[in-house]
């Protein structure tokens, strides 16, 4: 593959991707995790693949999506940093030692007051 030709059309390729970019964008449904909008523009991508770039296949598989399940974990650790917050307030010894630099010491200052 002589990338010579590639480089002469960058401009054109470019151009290509922002449209189509640009088209997925403003013309299809919104695009969420599982929902219709993103299995419209997985199908568009495959036709645009197997017309345009000459690919023989584009294959779409289902999966099972699940969506919101990362925040499933949010509250465990908003529990956890909260519970840290409160347990350095009234047990500071176990978090480390003061002594070991200037800039602790104003911290130390204020909570011994």
């Amino acid at each position: 593959m002589e990338l010579k030709n590639i480089i002469d059309k960058k401009d054109e390729y470019a151009q290509y991707m922002l449209d189509e970019i640009t088209h997925i964008c403003k013309d299809m449904d919104k695009r969420d995790p599982g929902s219709k909008g993103e299995k419209q523009a997985c199908e568009y991508m495959a036709e645009v693949l197997k017309k345009d770039c000459g690919c023989q296949r584009a294959d779409l598989e289902s999966f099972k999506e699940n969506p919101g399940s990362f925040f499933g974990w949010i509250y465990f650790t908003i529990t956890f940093v909260l519970a840290a917050i409160v347990l350095f307030f009234f047990c500071p010894d176990y978090f480390g030692n003061f002594d070991c630099c200037r800039s602790c010491d104003c911290i130390y200052a204020v909570w011994t007051l």
